[in-house]
């Protein structure tokens, strides 16, 4: 691997070599072949070498609180849970693992960096001697075990994008092709990675992601020439990809990379200027559109790693020549521009240190940032450990372990200003050039001290640490062998429980509704409280239980689980809403988000990204004269999907509660879809939605609200579905269609008028008597000359539909397509001839017959008794895919097919 450190030598065609590799050029030749290594550690977790071979990593740092040894679990301000005990499963050929806390136990090894999501979610890569090595740790402090590993290649940096979706990158055993494996929850996997035709070397080096559908690997490889040039690949949700990227000189590669954000990221290395003989730093940007880089006139350097704390704050490590001895180097960047920074080199001054260099950089806060490396002892023969502060004002060196005689750090993450870890390796004895060790430091409130961290064997290679968020922590990296698979994991459960989702997540006062509980750490004989009252858990596993909720007064709750670790936070992901029994009331449709930037209504941040979520208020805003009041428990939405770049998903639920496992909204890329929602409010009144994959704009338009029920008024009467207007010429006779004689589609502009009640049914219609105050409605469009969209309103208290373009839609359809939604809609007043039971359709553009088949009615002041209203969280009850865990999964719905679905009973009914 071309690793950390990276210093480029004219005149070589390897061109990239590790300062690690020093003393180890001198004494160990680099062996031909290696194969995947992938270890797995909770709490602050390591990277690191485990033998010989180059390392390459990019070293991101998020939180990482825990300590080794197994000492007491580090709480901050985020706590993730993990699992318990499991057997470790035997996998042949798997060699002899032994150890307490740390990584596997056996002879010699070293650790490269360290990357880390939450206080105990980090994940280390590698190399090892004696085949591909895959460990997995739910939490801290616990073992390094082994996991498995794709046979043949080197990995050298790896990123975790949320729970159970991780990535590896390096490069394949002939060293010839990228290797990109992923980890989904169901094990490590090799994917399809794009190379250059150089027919050289090729590695990717480093990855690191925006989110699981945005993610960035950087490398380089060897040209038809020999020469080094960059590589960067994107992943956009389904394939990775080479993107272009710039070459400045002549041997240029990209060591490590880090995003503030989908439209800004930076990749560092170094590449060679030809003239002068000398390497300079290489650093460039991705601004959303492209990437670009400066020309910087700074000879004789390399940056290895790099950190931001936000899109105006970070920092870039390495280290320079200065024409008789490497110096460490760090530049920072404001948000305009980078600038170079002052930072010490040890043993100054002392003319017998002749290198100097830094390989991983993280940052707490803008203030506390720490930067980690090497430097040569006096005689210039052995490297030591370099620890250097950034304390809002200036870098300074401070002290640091060094176990061995020949010790390195590559890695470093921080979860606080007093609470860091820093990891590497160290030879016990230089002379015993197979023997190398890991080495884990940690920072306590103001010191650094050496903390235990047992080896897998000799001669191994760890090439970067990461988490997914969740319960697993991954190490990867490579053996030199190549000749076993090793497969083994640990579960243990030394934290607090996790929640991430209750579902469903709102229910009746009464209680009554089983929920089931999602998240880590789960174990029989926790303690489980709703709103401080204790509740049953039952059917509990590692990951989920479920609870019968008792009954409670109407608002908001959170839940918490507690066992001997601890309790699980109160945070946005475990609330629960008791609702009482609710009323409708209808409202002239009127918009409340718009996320385009030409018609922003309270767009915030525009088009909702990757993954991405919004909070829209709906109390309080107001549009016409129309708004939901702040007593209101849930609200009538019409959400569309607006030309989003990747098929996707948008799921709607209430703010302050979960993601849950369903969705509202399916859409295909560059198309408008809408679909009505009815969804529970949050505490402050608002509603949270989400996008899965691509980018897309989303439009909301309110059509009415529920609030608690007073007399008759806003109770439902369902009826069995039953077409009300059908234009086509030829269909059944109704008023649409001029009893069957004639097809009176909408031309564009133009709008209808409908009478709901002028069908009639002995199952049950909408009454014409005044005593429906709004309408249930299925709208269908068939079969437009061009994309449109249509709106359905109430008629004007003239008694007629208004021709002005509506400013809210109900359906967007493309061309010749049939396309349908529902919609709730008040009914025209009985004003100036006006049918009391009238609605009115608009068609923007082309050529449309429509279709409206009545579902049920919402009763106004005086109408007989309905029915009211519980509102509960959203949750999925039927899924026919195969192996999606409902009732109806693996029951595909046929041809002329009929799929009986249970309701009653399922998600909290």
């Amino acid at each position: 691997m071309r690793g950390h450190g990276v210093v480029v030598t004219f005149g070589t065609r390897e061109g990239v070599d590790q300062p690690g590799d020093r003393h180890r050029r001198e004494r160990v030749g680099r062996p031909p072949s290696r194969s995947i290594l992938i270890l797995i550690v909770g709490g602050a977790v390591v990277v690191g070498c485990l033998g010989t071979g180059a390392m390459a990593s990019a070293i991101s740092a998020a939180a990482a609180s825990s300590s080794w040894g197994g000492a007491p679990v580090g709480r901050g301000t985020a706590q993730f849970a993990r699992g318990r005990v499991e057997t470790p499963r035997e996998v042949p050929d798997s060699g002899p693992v032994s150890g307490a806390r740390g990584t596997p136990s056996s002879a010699s090894g070293d650790l490269g960096g360290v990357t880390c999501l939450s206080t105990i979610d980090c994940q280390a890569m590698g190399e090892r001697n004696d085949g591909p090595l895959i460990g997995q740790v739910y939490q801290p402090p616990g073992p390094w075990t082994l996991a498995g590993g794709a046979e043949g290649g080197s990995l050298s940096g790896d990123t975790c994008a949320g729970p159970d979706d991780c990535w590896a990158v390096g490069t394949t055993a002939s060293g010839l092709g990228t290797l990109i494996e992923q980890n989904t929850g169901d094990g490590w996997g090799t994917v399809t990675s794009p190379s250059e035709g150089g027919g050289g070397y090729t590695e990717l080096s480093a990855v690191t992601c925006v989110s699981p559908s945005d993610c960035w690997a950087v490398g380089g490889y060897d040209n038809a020439n020999g020469v080094p040039e960059t590589l960067i690949e994107w992943y956009h949700g389904t394939s990775w990809s080479i993107v272009y990227s710039p070459n400045e000189g002549s041997g240029d590669w990209l060591l490590g990379i880090a995003c503030a954000g989908s439209a800004e990221c930076w990749a560092v290395g170094q590449y060679g200027d030809i003239e002068i003989g000398e390497g300079q730093p290489l650093l460039l940007e991705y601004n959303g559109a492209g990437w670009s880089g400066p020309a910087w006139e700074q000879y004789g350097n390399t940056l290895n790693a790099i950190t931001c704390v936000n899109a105006s704050d970070c920092w870039a490590a390495g280290n320079y020549f200065d024409g008789s001895e490497y110096q460490t180097l760090v530049f920072q960047y404001n948000g305009t521009d980078w600038s170079r920074g002052t930072s010490p080199d040890a043993g100054s001054p002392d003319p017998s240190v002749v290198y100097n260099s830094l390989n991983a950089v993280a940052c707490s806060g803008a203030d506390d940032c720490w930067a980690v490396g090497l430097y040569d002892e006096p005689g210039g023969l052995f490297n030591q450990t370099l620890i250097e502060q950034f304390d809002g004002t200036g870098w300074t060196v401070v002290g640091s372990p060094d176990p061995g005689g020949a010790d390195i750090l590559y890695g470093v993450a921080c979860a606080s200003s007093t609470d860091c870890w820093a990891v590497g390796e160290y030879w016990p004895d230089p002379a015993i050039t197979a023997d190398y060790q890991t080495l884990i430091e940690e920072l306590t409130v103001t010191s650094w001290t050496a903390a235990a961290s047992p080896d897998v064997s000799s001669a191994d290679v760890l090439g970067n640490v990461a988490c997914d968020g969740s319960v697993n922590c991954w190490a990867v990296g490579s053996s030199f062998s190549g000749s076993q698979t090793v497969i083994e994991q640990s579960v243990q459960g030394d934290a607090p429980p996790m929640v991430t989702s209750l579902t469903p997540a709102a229910g009746p006062v009464g209680g009554g509704q089983t929920v089931t509980v999602n998240g880590y750490g789960f174990v029989a004989g926790m303690t489980v409280t709703l709103g401080g009252v204790a509740v049953t858990p039952s059917n509990v596993t590692p990951d989920s239980f479920i609870f019968t909720t008792p009954s409670a007064s109407a608002g908001y709750v959170t839940l918490q689980a507690t066992d001997g670790y601890g309790s699980s936070l109160e945070d946005g992901n475990v609330g629960y809403i008791y609702a009482a029994l609710a009323a409708y009331h209808p409202l002239t449709p009127f918009r409340i988000l718009d996320t385009r930037s030409s018609s922003c209504i309270q767009c915030g941040t525009g088009a909702l990204l990757p993954s991405g979520t919004t909070t829209l208020q709906v109390t309080g805003y107001s549009s016409g004269g129309e708004s939901v009041p702040a007593d209101a428990t849930a609200v009538a939405l019409n959400v569309t999907a607006v030309s989003g770049s990747a098929a996707s998903f948008i799921g709607v639920y209430p703010a302050g509660t979960g993601r849950p496992d369903s969705s509202n909204l399916n859409f295909l890329a560059q198309t408008n879809t809408a679909n009505l929602v009815v969804v529970a409010l949050g505490p402050t009144g608002a509603v949270d939605l989400y996008n899965s994959l691509g980018a897309v704009d989303v439009v909301a338009d309110v059509e009415g609200y529920f609030t608690a029920p007073s007399g008759t008024q806003g109770q439902f009467h369902p009826i069995a579905p039953l077409r009300v207007c059908d234009t086509r010429l030829g269909q059944p006779a109704n008023p649409c269609n001029e009893e069957g004689t004639a097809d009176l589609a909408l031309g564009p502009g133009q709008v209808a008028k409908v009478d709901v009640a002028a069908v009639t049914s002995a199952q049950g219609d909408i009454p014409s008597d005044g005593s429906a105050e709004a309408a249930v409605l299925n709208l269908t469009a068939v079969s437009d000359t061009q994309a449109t969209y249509l709106s359905v309103f109430p008629s004007s208290s003239n008694g007629t539909c208004s021709t002005a373009v509506p400013q809210s839609s109900t359906l967007n359809v493309s061309a010749r397509t049939n396309q349908a939604n529902r919609v709730i809609v008040p009914l025209g007043p009985a004003t100036n001839g006006g049918h009391d039971t009238d609605v009115c359709v608009y068609n923007s553009l082309g050529s449309i017959d429509f279709l409206l088949d009545a579902n049920g009615w919402f009763g106004a002041s005086g109408a007989a008794a309905g029915t009211d209203f519980q509102v509960i969280g959203p949750s999925r009850i039927c899924d026919t895919r195969a192996g999606m865990g409902t009732a109806c999964s693996g029951d595909s719905l046929t041809p002329g097919g009929v799929l009986p679905v249970q309701v009653t009973g399922m998600g909290g009914v």
